[in-house]
């Protein structure tokens, strides 16, 4: 994560990219096995509830999903309950292993910052 924000925020401190920054897991109920399957009943039911919610308080802000096809599946399931999701969403590899170790991981990562930093007007 620590690279990522590197990317993303160059310019500030670490306390200063975490006060900017808003990381959140994409399902926020208790799952019956850690990293097992979830019920889709449940992923919808949680995400409209929760992250939807909380994607919901920073409206027009890029929305950085970093991960599985799983994860960023569960992202996109919420583009009716979150205004502009699906044009501020931004897909990259997973921020720690087995998905960081890929060498398309870290390219991914620059991506999305250059993504986001022009999303919020800021220079790549």
């Amino acid at each position: 994560m620590r690279t990522i924000l590197a990317l993303l925020l160059p310019d500030g401190s670490l306390d200063e990219q975490l006060r900017r920054t808003w990381i959140s897991e994409t399902y926020l109920c208790s799952a019956p096995t850690e990293g097992g399957s979830v019920p889709v009943g449940a992923v919808s039911a949680c995400g409209a509830r929760y992250l939807a919610r909380q994607l919901n308080l920073l409206p027009g802000r890029p929305v950085i999903a970093l991960g599985s096809s799983k994860a960023q599946r569960r992202v996109r399931r919420l583009a009716d309950a979150v205004a502009g999701l699906e044009e501020r969403l931004i897909d990259a590899w997973a921020a720690s292993p087995p998905g960081a170790n890929n060498p398309a991981a870290r390219q991914s990562w620059e991506n999305a910052a250059i993504r986001a930093r022009e999303m919020m007007g800021r220079p790549g």
